[in-house]
């Protein structure tokens, strides 16, 4: 008798056990799944990480996938966002098509001139930042973003390809990906890593001026470029 009570016990156990396994994979799940930002009434008075123009309106990105829209750049509105994550850059090719970036290697997109946005890209397994993001064409973009990593895609964020090279096999984060007005492409990053290229595919690194991270390209006349980073270097 006292064999059956045990043998039973212990198969209870082991149904509870497993039950409290699955349930903890389920939850485990649940959590690695993008959850939408929540609606703050205090959203604008939070971290703001970048900030563009979608021709007459400003956009705002920042902290809990927050985003806001103004029009006057004084009174702002959070919009609905996909993911509750750390956003680092907004960008707009025109007044209507948008891209964001964000941790969890989330990347947003717009083609309503960031009233709306969709998640095209998550790696929460992953669970790095995205730097930046350059629109290259209506439905193309390069990604750049923690360790040297970047992507590019030619169907609006459907599909992504890495692109493979030695300058960034170093694994240095890339901050900052612009276009020169005269066509050249510049990343700054971590450690003084600037890099160059003419087509996209090839790239050159660059000897720094100074060798602590850069946070920032500003396309200057019609071949220049300001850098900013640590230390308040310009």
């Amino acid at each position: 008798m006292m064999r059956h009570i045990i043998a039973a016990t212990a198969a209870g156990l082991l149904i509870a056990t497993g039950t409290a396994a699955a349930q903890t994979d389920e939850a485990e799940t649940e959590t690695r799944k993008a959850q939408p930002a929540e609606m703050m009434p205090l959203a604008d008075r939070g971290i703001i990480n970048a900030l563009a123009r979608a021709g007459d309106q400003f956009v705002a990105a920042g902290e809990r996938g927050h985003m806001l829209l103004s029009d006057d750049g004084e009174s702002w509105r959070q919009v609905p966002v996909p993911v509750r994550g750390m956003l680092t850059r907004v960008v707009f090719r025109d007044a209507t098509h948008g891209w964001a970036t964000g941790w969890d290697g989330a990347v947003l997109r717009t083609t309503d001139g960031g009233e709306t946005w969709s998640l095209v890209n998550f790696e929460p397994d992953w669970g790095k930042p995205y730097f930046d993001i350059l629109p290259t064409g209506t439905d193309s973009a390069t990604l750049v973003g923690s360790n040297g990593l970047m992507r590019t895609t030619d169907d609006g964020g459907e599909s992504w390809t890495l692109v493979d090279n030695d300058v960034f096999a170093a694994g240095f984060h890339l901050y900052d990906l612009e276009q020169l007005a005269d066509g050249t492409l510049l990343i700054a990053g971590e450690r003084g890593m600037l890099a160059r290229s003419v087509d996209g595919d090839t790239w050159d690194m660059l000897v720094p001026p100074y060798v602590g991270s850069y946070f920032g390209v500003l396309p200057v006349g019609e071949h220049g470029a300001v850098l900013y980073g640590l230390q308040g270097r310009v």
